[in-house]
């Protein structure tokens, strides 16, 4: 089964932009392996936040806080890593 197919299990109307920016951005792909579920898995829950109005973090999968693009623990962590330069 291709990537694009398993993606369309968990959403059918999935266009090929929106698969490929899954795949890169909420899965490990390609330095980390990825199976069948946890693709599907990523699709499901990248569409439900969506339809829940909520963002997930850029650079792991928690909820991102209100009007920021990271949760609250990135946030911290890039902010520490800023004080420290």
């Amino acid at each position: 089964m291709k990537i694009l197919e398993v993606m369309q299990k968990a959403k059918p109307n999935i266009t090929e932009e929106e698969a490929d920016f899954i795949l890169w951005s909420r899965t490990p792909y390609p330095v980390g392996g990825i199976t069948a579920k946890s693709l599907y898995q990523a699709t499901r829950r990248f569409y439900r936040t969506i339809a829940n109005h909520r963002h997930v973090c850029e650079f792991c999968d928690n909820l991102a806080q209100d009007n920021d693009t990271l949760c609250k623990r990135c946030a911290g962590a890039i902010r520490h890593e800023n004080h420290n330069l």
